[in-house]
């Protein structure tokens, strides 16, 4: 009788430390889980935190054959620009490049999907590098405020390492890449970076 009830106890610690010790690997894996995927998402968030938001749009800078065929005409000092959907392009021989506006470019409507940005109690709105302020009934092609966060840049930058660091430039603006107050990471317009002496 005695050999019974030890054999009953004995099985009975033996899967109860079974069960502790399983639920143990479960809950390990579950956390080993949870950090992999948030490392992932970071990692990924980051190698596309530059241009990300305009992957499916044309390159600044690059060479196309042609536009599409409801492009606005825009002609600023003796210089044309076609406008269509926030891109501009500027006529290349029987081609275009996909190129910054002349600051002083009015249009009538934002793009569809532009950044409103406040900087200095200045509001902006932003679209694929062009930075435009409200005039009256217009919204005025105009230079990027120091300071002002921008989700995304275009394709066509160069990176750019000062002193260690790495920039990016796009038309003569130099962005930082950074996190704001939400935990996001955006570019910051900077003044152009300087090599210490």
């Amino acid at each position: 009788m005695k050999f019974y009830y030890y054999f009953l106890a004995m099985t009975i610690v033996f899967f109860a430390g079974t069960g502790s010790h399983g639920q143990t690997r479960k809950n390990t894996y579950r956390k080993y889980e949870k950090q992999k995927r948030v490392k992932t998402t970071k990692r990924v968030k980051k190698n596309n935190a530059v241009y990300y938001r305009y992957s499916s749009l044309p390159r600044r800078g690059a060479l196309v054959t042609q536009i599409p065929h409801n492009a606005i005409v825009y002609n600023h000092h003796q210089s044309r620009y076609y406008y269509s959907s926030g891109i501009w392009y500027r006529p290349n021989g029987r081609n275009w490049i996909v190129a910054r506006p002349a600051n002083g470019i009015r249009i009538k409507t934002l793009p569809v999907g532009h950044q409103r940005i406040r900087v200095r109690n200045k509001s902006y709105y932003y679209y694929y590098g062009t930075y435009y302020q409200k005039r009256k009934n217009d919204y005025v092609v105009v230079d990027g405020p120091v300071d002002a966060e921008v989700n995304s840049i275009p394709k066509g930058y160069n990176e750019v390492i000062v002193n260690g660091e790495k920039f990016y430039e796009l038309d003569g603006d130099y962005y930082m890449n950074t996190t704001n107050d939400k935990g996001e990471e955006v570019l910051v317009l900077i003044p152009e970076p300087s090599y210490k002496s």
